[in-house]
């Protein structure tokens, strides 16, 4: 916005609509020394600032529907010392339209909640404090110090609770187009945490793992398909893992890798994420598509790109990858990878005569690991998820654009 040094986005619909956040050039009179920052909408070329809460400064939009029905988190002006977000003052999920920006409200008797997904009928998924009682674990995995649920809101109809395992920590990080969420939730005693799947018709349900302790879903396509990771039984090696129904598909990771994890999935079930050493601490872009195996991303570009591509967080479904490598400096880069197919004519820098190749990969047996890899949401922005029914990517090469951060 006019005066403000840094702006940001998280979300960008099939329409073009791109929600964030960007600085205004002001102080919060609340908190000295910070520059507020606003919830923003892009649309038409233009910025919407979508305001704040009553008696607060902050805001943030985390997502946004082609109807520009936006959601995120704002700060309101009550003092509370367990502020979601750290700020000193309570945190409320809120709902955009048409200018008017409301406050969801609270699980329980709880006092702060984040709104974190909206799909295309509006429905709302995000996290609440439901009570006043502490929960160690949640705060030693997410920093949130309270007993935390996830919520559902549809306009009309409020906030509903969308139950646990158990645990004193549930957090939801994937909605689909029909409702139905996924996450994770720990079990009774916080000693253990598995993957989630909630619709209406059969409530909360246990995905399971692939033999270890733990488990936990990223995100799921309008096809009901969920993706994530899971430990193998000795809880030292964890897998990638695709969810058909209860049904589980372990992935693998790229050849002898002791770590891998899936950030996406779209509408042709082509999954991407990270693969890597144990705990993924060093990690490499992967792509799996059906029939398998996972294939590092680095393999299907350039290798005069000049970036290695170490974790890719999102697929639209037209094989195009949000992303993000390293330069050989050091320096971190977003990147967007462009199929260079016969669907992708023309893209500048491809080699379409490499397009029938097949990348060398080869299956490897399924990984392991040692106390749960809790994945963030992804840090580089959503792309698009064009639901056009463009074939499927062939593994060929990909094109590579970089950006810097605008913060």
């Amino acid at each position: 916005m006019p005066g403000g040094a840094s702006s940001d986005t998280s979300w960008i619909t099939d329409n073009g609509l791109i929600s964030g956040d960007s600085q205004n050039g002001e102080t919060d009179p609340l908190i000295p020394g910070l520059p507020e920052t606003h919830a923003v909408l892009w649309q038409h070329g233009h910025i919407t600032d979508l305001g704040t809460l009553d008696g607060g400064y902050e805001s943030m939009s985390m997502s946004v529907n082609s109807r520009a029905q936006a959601v995120g988190f704002g700060t309101n002006g009550v003092a509370d010392p367990n502020s979601i977000i750290g700020l000193g003052y309570q945190t409320r999920a809120f709902f955009w339209k048409n200018g008017a920006m409301q406050d969801l409200g609270t699980l329980g008797s709880g006092t702060d909640a984040m709104a974190a997904f909206i799909n295309e009928r509006g429905q709302v998924v995000g996290w609440s404090y439901t009570s006043s009682d502490p929960s160690d674990i949640c705060a030693e995995v997410y920093g949130l110090p309270l007993t935390t649920g996830a919520f559902l809101w549809e306009d009309g109809k409020g906030m509903l609770d969308l139950g646990g395992l158990g645990g004193t920590c549930t957090i939801a990080t994937g909605l689909n187009d029909r409702g139905q969420v996924v996450g994770q939730s720990w079990l009774t005693g916080d000693a253990t945490q598995h993957a989630f799947r909630w619709d209406r018709k059969h409530g909360l349900i246990d995905l399971g793992t692939l033999g270890g302790d733990f488990s936990s879903a990223q995100a799921i396509n309008n096809a009901g398909q969920a993706v994530g990771g899971s430990y193998m039984v000795d809880n030292v090696q964890a897998d990638a893992v695709l969810w058909k129904g209860t049904t589980m598909l372990d992935l693998g990771t790229v050849d002898a890798d002791a770590c891998s994890y899936a950030f996406a999935i779209n509408e042709l079930a082509q999954v991407v994420g990270d693969s890597g050493d144990a705990n993924c601490g060093s990690t490499r872009a992967f792509l799996w598509e059906r029939g398998g195996p996972m294939v590092d991303v680095n393999t299907l570009v350039s290798s005069d790109s000049g970036i290695y591509v170490t974790l890719a967080s999102t697929i639209n479904d037209q094989g195009e990858i949000g992303a993000k490598g390293v330069l050989p400096n050091g320096d971190e880069r977003a990147v967007l990878l462009i199929p260079c197919d016969e669907h992708h004519p023309g893209v500048e820098g491809c080699d379409y005569s490499l397009v029938d190749a097949t990348a060398a990969s080869r299956r490897v047996a399924a990984p392991v690991m040692q106390r749960p890899v809790i994945k963030a949401l992804p840090e580089v922005g959503r792309i698009s998820k064009s639901r056009s029914g463009s074939p499927r990517l062939q593994q060929g090469v990909f094109h590579q654009h970089t950006r810097t951060s605008s913060r």
